[in-house]
């Protein structure tokens, strides 16, 4: 091989180090971006788990049917539910 061809083959090997380098680059941006939202994703299970025990006990916690407005339980949990009269559910332990 000439010196020519030995240049243009290393020059070649470098643009492609630069491109996966760059790709790599917007993989970590794509994965942390992923990141956080899977965290969010996970803090909002978190929080209907929490909410979901505090308006609907397991079974045997408490006696009876109870009937739950979903919109005026939800407040303070930081989750937000719509709800008319025809929302309204009916919770019991069974």
């Amino acid at each position: 091989m000439n010196r020519p061809a030995i240049e243009e083959r290393i020059l070649g090997l470098e643009n492609e180090l630069l491109r996966g380098r760059q790709r790599l680059t917007e993989l970590n941006a794509e994965s942390r971006e992923t990141e956080s939202k899977m965290d969010a994703i996970g803090g909002a299970i978190l929080d209907c788990r929490f909410w979901l025990e505090q308006v609907a006990p397991p079974p045997g916690d408490q006696p009876g049917p109870k009937v739950i407005d979903l919109e005026a339980a939800s407040e303070g949990f930081g989750i937000k539910i719509v709800a008319d009269e025809a929302d309204k559910k009916e919770i019991s332990d069974e």
